[in-house]
């Protein structure tokens, strides 16, 4: 039976591989059984466990099967779930076919079957009498062992009637570019260490967010009658200074010791619980924003909000304090922009449900926080999952920032590995609809990561930092009119704000040889060491692009 099983998973596993047909051994729930349908099997844990038992209905002549969850205690779970290999870089889309009793709550997920736990691709579902067609699209930027799963969040009775998996990775990567120019905000970065250095970098950014840097709450209101903005102040004239027309965007939280509700993690001088008084928060970012009127114009709500690290509140008491942050920060300033609370790539649920209660309404901009690997193309399906939320709940048509991120991980050693992986990092965002990248951190030292300064100041360009100022140059008001890809091969078509056409190209795999069409009209080669040099008759394309104009 495990033989027969794994054979099975693998054959999965080369219809992945292949883009065609049908991924799951029984999306139809065929065979003779009686309480669970091969290929389908149960996932229960909690001390008291849960009452729950399965069978088989027939519902309009086709098999259903029924799951009934009598008792749910907190802490306990029930998922009915069918494995399945997820593959590297593969965007997937599963529907299943859903009805149950009057208001009971599940969650259809792509999620990982070991650490972190965390999905690909995530819908929170109530449920009615009525059949419905749910659909959910996402995947992982590893090869990962995982399941298409109907969890069960309050107790009750459901019926599947049918359940299905497909690879469409090809879709993914025919998503059309973005159609407005490359805007100066897109190349962000975070300063974190300013007092220990007083260093602005020449690395072409046009934004500036403000975290870890002193600047919280805990930090400007340290008692109810005091308020300190030193350090704020601090760096506000730091960019008016050394960068003037670079945009500022201020992350609010974390509470202070005394406007906080108890129970909440030490963090910052402050506190992980949200506010005890909704006023006190009210006139937190009220006087803040008075203060910081026509220097500061974007603000996201708080940081991370699905890791207790930062946030131990309710989902509701977020949206909460998300309504009253909008009402003063519009009062104060119309053109204030307000981004959402963001999350970490493991924090697709708890997005999806802060925006099935209503929390978009109160954002201008959904923001997350993607860390991508030394291998970029490979996160495509993390931002389709996210994408797939927010087109669910009724925000598809706002940007969506990475508002903290970097290439994180292995990297090949030499300067060429890490240039190629900052340049397809920030391509390969804004190409599948990602509209702002802020680089974590200018001023710190990543161990096994990608640094853009020198030193642990920061004081000198790395050669990945040169990328970065190269690729700015490039795309700064330029539009990106075209995606290509050929296998590994990666073709941009880029159009300058003078109308006039350039090429991106790259390889994601290994090295392939290009035979630049005589359309392109080039004549020259951009390199991101800020190079240019002659067309060479021959053109070997590798991970690290380069601009063909």
């Amino acid at each position: 039976m495990r033989a027969a099983r794994w054979v099975c998973l693998l054959l999965a596993a080369a219809g992945a591989a292949a883009g065609q047909g049908e991924l799951l051994r029984n999306g139809g729930l065929e065979g003779d059984w009686r309480t669970l349908a091969p290929g389908w099997h149960d996932n229960v844990w909690g001390e008291p466990r849960p009452g729950v038992s399965y069978a088989r209905d027939v519902v309009a002549g086709q098999a259903a099967q029924r799951v009934d969850v009598a008792t749910l205690p907190p802490g306990s779970g029930v998922i009915l779930r069918q494995d399945f290999p997820f593959q590297r870089g593969h965007t997937y889309t599963a529907t299943v076919k859903l009805r149950g009793s009057a208001g009971m709550t599940v969650a259809v997920q792509l999620r990982r079957a070991g650490q972190w736990y965390d999905s690909a691709a995530f819908r929170l579902v109530t449920l009615g009498p009525a059949w419905q067609d749910v659909t959910i699209r996402g995947g992982f930027a590893a090869d990962v062992p995982g399941f298409l799963g109907v969890a069960c969040r309050t107790p009750g009775t459901f019926w599947l009637a049918s359940a299905s998996l497909r690879d469409v990775s090809d879709e993914t990567l025919r998503t059309p570019p973005p159609k407005q120019p490359v805007p100066a905000t897109f190349f962000g970065i975070h300063i974190n260490k300013l007092g220990s250095h007083n260093t602005w970098p020449d690395l072409g950014a046009g934004l500036l967010r403000l975290w870890d840097t002193g600047t919280t709450w805990s930090h400007l209101q340290p008692a109810r009658e005091r308020w300190d903005w030193t350090r704020l102040d601090y760096y506000l004239r730091h960019v008016e200074r050394h960068a003037p027309g670079t945009a500022v965007l201020l992350t609010l939280g974390i509470a202070p010791h005394w406007a906080a509700q108890p129970g909440g993690r030490d963090i910052y001088a402050g506190s992980t619980a949200p506010p005890a008084d909704l006023a006190d928060w009210r006139t937190y970012v009220r006087t803040t924003a008075e203060h910081c009127r026509g220097r500061v114009r974007y603000w996201e709500i708080a940081n991370e909000c699905n890791v207790n690290v930062f946030y131990t509140g309710s989902i509701a008491q977020m949206r909460d304090m998300a309504r009253v942050a909008r009402e003063e920060l519009k009062a104060v300033d119309a053109d204030n922009v307000v981004l959402s609370p963001n999350v970490t790539r493991d924090g697709l649920a708890w997005l999806d449900e802060y925006l099935a209660g209503g929390g978009g309404q109160y954002a201008d901009i959904i923001s997350c926080h993607f860390y991508p690997s030394a291998r970029p193309e490979d996160e495509l399906p993390q931002y389709a999952g996210v994408q797939d939320v927010l087109r669910a709940r009724g925000q598809g048509d706002k940007p969506l920032w990475n508002t903290e991120g970097a290439v994180d991980g292995p990297i090949d050693p030499g300067p060429q590995a890490a240039r190629g992986a900052v340049a397809r990092a920030c391509l390969t965002m804004w190409c599948q609809g990602i509209s702002n990248f802020n680089w974590y951190c200018w001023d710190i030292h990543w161990p096994h990561g990608v640094n853009l300064g020198t030193t642990l100041l920061g004081s000198e360009l790395t050669p990945a930092g040169i990328a970065w100022r190269e690729l700015a140059g490039w795309l700064r008001g330029a539009t990106v009119t075209a995606r290509e890809v050929r296998g590994d091969l990666w073709l941009l078509t880029v159009q300058g704000p003078d109308g006039h056409d350039a090429h991106v190209v790259w390889s994601s795999g290994p090295a392939v040889p290009l035979a630049v069409p005589a359309d392109w009209g080039a004549q020259a080669l951009r390199r991101l060491t800020g190079r240019r040099e002659p067309l060479p008759a021959a053109l070997e394309v590798d991970g690290e692009p380069v601009l063909v104009e």
